[in-house]
């Protein structure tokens, strides 16, 4: 969420939609400017590397995994990667 609360002005609005998906309320904005901020923000959120707590590098399959994981168990819970077995190969 910083990746995201970082890029945009004082004046907007970001919030956790849903479990993937993220809202930016932009005022006063056009849909081009909001499009460029989109693709800004999508690309600087790509070239981040994740980091497990065991210093392990790894990307967002593993926040993927977990969630699936929370899905399949029934929804509305916390699940801890680091408590399933991740396979990422």
């Amino acid at each position: 969420m910083d990746i995201i609360s970082n890029g945009v002005r004082d004046i907007d609005t970001c919030a956790r939609y849903g479990g993937e998906e993220f809202i930016i309320l932009l005022p006063n904005t056009d849909e081009y400017a909001s499009g460029v901020l989109a693709e800004h923000l999508r690309k600087a959120i790509e070239q981040c590397i994740f980091t497990a707590p065991n210093n392990d590098t790894v990307s967002i399959a593993c926040a993927d995994k977990a969630l699936y994981v929370a899905k399949e168990n029934s929804r509305n819970r916390v699940c801890y990667w680091t408590e399933i077995s991740i396979d990422l190969d």
